[in-house]
């Protein structure tokens, strides 16, 4: 009899173990679109902002090889939920690589420390511009604005952005331009209409694999 309770016990105990989770994250780093990122290290945050957990907490950890490829695998109770980011550990504290993964989901990555999008800028004007023309250009995503004085066809400007790293997505930004400044103005109230094309652009910046080419119509 006594034998059967502890096997009853055991059974019951074995039972409401909870099943534990094992996750993997492969990650290639890069320090910049060239350079790969060897020998740093890299570690998964789980972020107190989602989920299970009541304070940030270091999952897993590793180190990038010469190629800048590290792979981090960490262990969750099936009960567990919530995000985390990759962060690269520096002298002086961290930069978050990428933010807000699912936890308990794998992933494999190519990841930079500055993730840049190239643009290169081209009018092509059917009309003939005068001295006095002025082309006023403007990048809602990160604000840039510029101005050109006497513009000539052809390619007129290189812009060098920075996007963060995403999973799903891609940075957006409007590009609105215009021969002078009223024209300007009634370019960047165009962007808000829907449907309205009147001299904005729509562009997804998806960082250093890939390089854009845009141009400007004037007619």
């Amino acid at each position: 009899m006594k034998y059967s309770i502890l096997i009853l016990l055991g059974i019951i105990l074995f039972s409401c173990k909870e099943e534990v989770v094992v996750s993997e994250i492969s990650a290639r780093v890069y320090e910049n679109c060239d350079q790969t990122a060897s020998q740093v290290e890299i570690a998964l945050k789980a972020n107190a902002s989602f989920g299970s957990f009541n304070e940030p907490t270091i999952l897993a950890s590793a180190i990038t090889d010469k190629n800048g490829y590290a792979r981090l695998s960490y262990e969750l109770d099936e009960s567990k939920s919530g995000k985390a980011d990759l962060i690269k550990i520096n002298p002086n504290g961290y930069q978050t690589l990428i933010s807000n993964l699912d936890l308990k989901k794998d992933f494999d990555f190519d990841l930079y420390a500055t993730n840049t999008t190239t643009l290169y800028l081209s009018l092509n004007s059917s009309r003939a511009l005068t001295l006095q023309d002025t082309l006023y250009v403007n990048f809602s995503y990160g604000s840039i604005e510029k101005v050109y004085i006497q513009p000539s066809n052809g390619t007129i400007d290189t812009f060098k952005i920075d996007v963060p790293n995403l999973v799903d997505a891609s940075t957006f930004t409007w590009l609105n331009y215009g021969i002078g400044i009223a024209q300007f103005n009634l370019s960047k109230e165009a962007s808000t209409i829907e449907d309205s094309l009147y001299q904005n652009i729509g562009l997804l910046l998806e960082g250093c694999p890939k390089d854009g080419q845009v141009e400007i119509a004037i007619q």
